[in-house]
């Protein structure tokens, strides 16, 4: 989730205002993008994005669970970018299931 700018159109191709580059031990990487009202949203505002799910909440506040696909490969890293938009993206956990 984010915050400060509830609205922000993001940056680079997708429009995105953080994204999470995962390092494959094979040298390959995916990047996942954070976009406004779809993988992110504002966390002091009702929970809204379309393609995560509310995890926990606590009025006026959430937390949102995005899962990610992963290839089967081991992962050698995970990089969190913030784009550099109005917003504040937050990072709160990462759980590796296997």
């Amino acid at each position: 989730m984010h915050g400060w700018s509830p609205d922000d159109e993001g940056a680079g191709e997708w429009g995105a205002l953080a994204e999470y580059v995962l390092h494959y031990a094979d040298g390959q990487t995916q990047t996942v993008p954070l976009i406004c009202h779809r993988t992110a949203d504002d966390w002091v505002s009702p929970s809204e994005a379309t393609d995560v799910l509310p995890g926990l909440s606590a009025p006026p506040w959430h937390l949102n669970v995005l899962g990610v696909a992963l290839r089967p490969v081991p992962l050698a890293k995970i990089v969190f970018r913030d784009l550099g938009t109005p917003a504040a993206p937050v990072l709160v956990a990462v759980t590796l299931e296997k």
